[in-house]
This record gives structure tokens, sequence and C-alpha cells, in this order.
């Protein structure tokens, strides 16, 4: 085969291998894919279990204090005053809240930077549902949307209880609402996000109309709606559509970020709120790069392409050799030619075979080989041709075979007299610079499957039945 048709042929070996890898690398990308982003969507709802134990302890406390208010019969001042020796850190502070004809106001366990200790919350929107459904006490947690506290202008969440509280001047009781206010910066800190798995991910907590409460590190925007409207291609409808699912049942979807970059969105409901979300967005890029290992498709290109180099050297080489071969080979069949037109016919059979088994092993092995004949008086013998064969053969066949390279085999045959007048004794000798065998093995070296315990024996493979 020509050096040309060759490399062809190693050439499309190699553009197949890789075609076959690149589709199959692409199969399993897709399918880890949609692996990775139903993890990921799993995740985000898990997180719906750990922000509810977060809400519902906060939502306990606050609890504690109205039922221990409500049990007591107590003014707003005594209120006020028993919150404030139950708080524990300085950040958290209380409010008390009454609805009259001046608006929303009340009380504040902290006062403001003058020490008044009244708060009004008339400029403010806070809760989701208004204010008379929070005087309806519920089994579920209770909390304003994210605002700025009017006594420090820190933006925080509020959980809330009804109490009933006694009034100074009239003594009858009145409906009052009781914040326990945090900051949402220590909101974040005890709100512990399992994102080992995935670095760039951004996970936020919204309301029901987009607003953040929580927002991911690199959120710059106040409201998430706003984002998608600003930096994916949609409209009203589409826009609805997207507030409707997000709302709805947890889900994914893929958007836009505020940077434009293509992300993973997932997303569901804080059931034990009444308009809490948890949003989590991550690159696609990370997404795939997570799941898509490109180092290892490199790895194999180039190690193909290696193979290609190493074959093509290779076949050089080996041109050159069988080159040298056949000159050897040229040259050992002529000398064949020439001894087997000296003998007899009917020897000349088992001869063959002989030779034609032998001379392959020994240009192999580049062994030093002497075929010498003596003294073929009978033109013409009777014997069992087939074991005759199968004698001269086998002697030949392990002297070449246990003769390392560069070594020297020899046959030396002839004729000698027989017994009687009709008969010749046939002596045919091999002998070898081979490994040898040992007294020990020369007794038993006749039973079947028995053969030379040696370390470089082992190495060769033979069954024990020739001799």
């Amino acid at each position: 085969m020509k050096k040309s048709l060759m490399l062809l042929g190693n050439v499309l070996i190699i553009l197949v291998i890789m075609a076959f890898i690149m589709l199959y690398v692409s199969s399993e990308r897709q399918k880890m894919l949609v692996s990775q982003t139903e993890a990921f969507k799993n995740m985000t709802v898990a997180m719906e279990s750990v922000t509810t134990n977060y809400l519902v302890g906060e939502q306990q406390v606050c609890r504690s204090w109205s039922n221990y208010i409500n049990a007591s019969d107590m003014t707003a001042e005594d209120a006020i005053n028993y919150v404030r020796k139950s708080l524990t850190a300085p950040e958290i502070m209380a409010h008390i809240l009454f609805a009259g004809e001046d608006g929303l106001t009340g009380f504040s366990t902290a006062p403001k930077a003058d020490g008044d200790y009244t708060v009004s919350y008339n400029d403010l929107d806070i809760f989701s549902n208004g204010f008379d459904d929070l005087l309806r006490e519920k089994n579920k947690v209770n909390v304003t949307r994210a605002y700025i506290n009017p006594i420090n202008a820190i933006q925080s969440i509020g959980f809330c209880c009804s109490v009933n509280l006694r009034d100074g001047e009239s003594g009858q009781m009145v409906k009052a609402v009781l914040l326990r206010i945090i900051p949402v910066s220590i909101v974040e800190q005890k709100w512990a996000f399992p994102t080992e798995d995935y670095k760039e991910a951004e996970i936020s907590l919204i309301d029901l109309s987009g607003n953040y409460i929580i927002k991911g590190h690199a959120s710059q925007d106040s409201n998430l709606f706003d984002v998608y409207g600003s930096q994916n291609a949609s409209g009203a409808a589409e826009l609805e559509e997207l507030k409707t699912s997000v709302g709805g049942k947890p889900g994914v979807l893929e958007m836009n970020d505020a940077q434009g970059q293509r992300c993973l969105m997932a997303h569901t409901r804080v059931n034990s709120t009444d308009d809490w979300i948890i949003v989590a967005l991550i690159p696609l890029e990370e997404l795939g790069h997570a799941v898509m290992n490109w180092t290892l498709v490199g790895i194999v290109t180039g190690g193909l392409l290696l193979l290609l180099a190493f074959n093509l050297a290779n076949m050089i080489n080996l041109n050159r050799q069988l080159k040298a071969a056949a000159a050897s080979a040229d040259r050992a069949n002529q000398a064949k030619t020439d001894f087997l037109s000296t003998m007899s016919h009917d020897i000349r059979t088992p001869m063959n075979a002989i030779m034609n088994i032998s001379q392959p092993m020994v240009r192999e092995k580049n062994i030093d080989f002497n075929f010498r004949i003596n003294r073929f008086e009978h033109e013409y013998l009777y014997a069992d041709q087939l074991r005759i064969n199968q004698i001269y053969i086998n002697l030949l066949s392990n002297a070449v075979k246990y003769t390392e390279p560069g070594g020297r085999v020899c046959v030396d045959m002839r004729q000698e007299k027989g017994e009687t007048d009709k008969t010749v004794r046939l002596v045919y000798v091999v002998a070898d610079t081979g490994m040898g065998m040992t007294p020990e093995f020369m007794a038993k070296m006749y039973q079947p499957f028995s053969r030379q315990t040696d370390s470089r024996v082992n190495t060769i493979q033979g069954t024990g039945l020739g001799l």
C-alpha cells in the first residue's frame, strides 16, 4: 500500500473518531444540562424550607411578646417597656402601631436621633394585604415588605402580631400591631444559602411585585421585573406572564440579567408568607462549564494527532525494514533452492516443511542458522512421513523458539547403516545456544505438559507437549 493511502486512512480514522467524540460530548452535555437545571431548581426549592424555618423562628419571638402582652392587660407604654427589656440585640427594635385619625402612628422601643420615641408609618406601604388584615390573628408568618425604618433609616423587615392594649385615657381595649423589626443585613447574615456547588449563583428574595427584599451580591436594581423588561425583548403581555409564572409553582426559565448575561432563573414561593418569592440566578455559561470539560476533548485531540505522527514514523521505519528483510529472504530462498536440488525426491518433502517453518522465525530473531546434510546414499525411503515431519519440526522449532536473538542454531542430518541390510538409520541432530535444560528436567521431559521451570521460559508460550 502506498504511503499516501496509509496516511489518508489514518487521517480518516482520526476524523471519524473526533466526530464521534464531539457527537457524544454534545449529547452528554445536553443530558447533563437538563440534570443540572433540575438540580438547580431543586436547590432553590429546598431553600424554601430554610427560609420558612428562619421566618417562623422570628415570628415565634414576636408572637411570644404579643401573647404575654395580651394576657397582661397592658397599655401601650407598658407594652413598649416590656418589649424593650426583652430585646437582646441593639440592632433589633420593636414598634407598636395604631390606625387612627392621624394615620398609622405609634411608639418605638428605640428613639430617633432627637430622643423622640414616636413613630409614623403614614408614608410607608409595607403591608401586603393592608393594615386591617394584620389585626386578624393567623397561624402563619406575618412579615412586611422591606422598607426604610423611620427611626434609623435602615432597610428592615418587620414581623407582625396583633395585640390588645388598654387606652390610658378611656380605659377601653384597642387593637394595635406589634412589629419586631430586623435590619435586612441581619437577615442576610443568618440566612445561609447552600451555594458551594454554584459559586456564581445569586439567590434573592422578592415580593410579588418584584421588589427585592434581599438582593444577590451583584444585583444593583430594586425590582427584578424591571430588569427583565429592560434586558429582555418582551412586551407587556409577556411580562405579565412572567409575573404569573414566578408567583405560581416552582419552575425555571432563561433570561438576561442586569449585565445582559444569559442566565437560568429558578423560583419558588415562600409558603409561610403572603408574597415572598425565592429567586436564584446562575449564568448559563457557568452551568454548562460545570458539566463540560473541554480540556479532556483537547487532550484526546492532541493524543490522536500524536498517534498519527507516531504511525507515520513507524510506517517509514517499517518500509526500510521490509526492504532489508526482502533482500535477506531472497538470499535465503536461493540457498534453500540450491540445497534441495541436490537431495532425493522423497526426503525433500520433510525438508521443505522444516525450512518453511524455521526460516521466518530465524529471520525474525536474527539467528545464525546452519543446515548440513551428510551421507545420503539411498534415494527412496519407506517410513511414516507425518511422524518424521512432527519430530523434525518440533525439535527445530523448539531450538529457534528458546534461542535468544542473535544466537546460533545448527542442524546436522545424515544416514547411517541400519540393523538390517534393507534399513537405514536417520540421524537428526539439532544444537543451539539457547537456555538449555537442567538434568532434573531431562528426567521427565517426555511427560505431557512438562516444561522447564525458568523465569525466561515463563515469558514464552508453550504447552509442554512438543517433545
